[in-house]
């Protein structure tokens, strides 16, 4: 059973890429708008009241669609950057099958930007 156990452990080690391990394969992300209080869409269809954090796969890219009656509505991209130092540095051991694994997991990529503030425009009257 121990030897089994073992077994197991090893082969998930070497099927976990150091990107995926070091900083997961999500990212939490700030959402804050001025004035408070706008609701905050995201290209997933998940939606939220500004202020608040969202926790994003780091494998993808969004857009956040912001609005507030009275001001109009803004976007914002959030794009996946590629982690050279945590996939390749870090794989160096492991260097395809942990690159790959990071790849696919998510653990390779950093969302861009780290946070997100957007500042509101009044609409203009009718």
């Amino acid at each position: 059973m121990k030897k089994t156990i073992s077994l197991l452990s090893c082969l998930l080690f070497t099927l976990t890429g150091c990107g995926t391990i070091i900083h997961g394969t999500s990212q939490n992300v700030p959402i804050r708008s001025t004035p408070e209080g706008a609701v905050a869409r995201l290209s997933t269809g998940y939606e939220v009241t500004t202020p608040d954090t969202v926790s994003l796969s780091r494998g993808k890219d969004y857009v956040i669609t912001f609005e507030k009656p009275g001001y109009q509505r803004k976007q914002v991209q959030i794009s996946r950057d590629f982690n050279a130092v945590a996939t390749i540095l870090g794989n160096i051991l492991w260097l395809l099958p942990g690159a790959v694994i990071d790849l696919v997991a998510g653990g390779a990529w950093s969302l861009q930007p780290e946070s997100v503030d957007v500042t509101l425009e009044k609409s203009s009257p009718v």
